[in-house]
């Protein structure tokens, strides 16, 4: 097992020709993450085709946003809303995504589950709305 250093809130790892960085996104917005990895990482970015900002503090899916070679996306979360983003108007899509990222190319595929999916899963049900399929979980 490895454990990514988490020392910093910047994260980065590296996957042969790939190179992801994590980050939570409050403080640090996502115009100038693309600088952090560029800077905090430069061997790993020097080396590296692929690069990769995942970020987490919109908790909402974000378009992906390329910046010279660095795409930054950010992605939809399970949890309710608080008060505060209840009140706010806040409203997202609750799901998770799989992002496939190869070592060698970069991104190769993505899945999105909604949570209605991920509950039937858990209850071994399928809502009066949706039919089983062939990606069922």
């Amino acid at each position: 097992m490895h454990v990514l250093n988490n020392d910093s809130v910047f994260i980065g790892y590296r996957m042969g020709n790939t190179l992801v960085m994590t980050h939570h996104s409050d403080k640090c917005k996502p115009a100038r993450l693309a600088d952090v990895m560029i800077t905090d990482f430069r061997e790993d970015y020097g080396e590296t085709e692929f690069h990769y900002i995942d970020i987490g503090h919109v908790h909402h899916g974000m378009v992906m946003k390329e910046y010279p070679s660095i795409f930054v996306e950010s992605f939809n979360h399970l949890a309710a809303p608080d008060k505060w983003a209840h009140d706010s108007g806040y409203r997202n899509r609750k799901s998770i995504s799989m992002v496939l990222r190869s070592r060698t190319y970069g991104e190769v595929g993505r899945r999105v589950l909604p949570i209605q999916q991920i509950r039937d899963a858990i209850l071994g049900t399928v809502g009066p709305a949706r039919s089983k399929s062939v990606y069922a979980v």
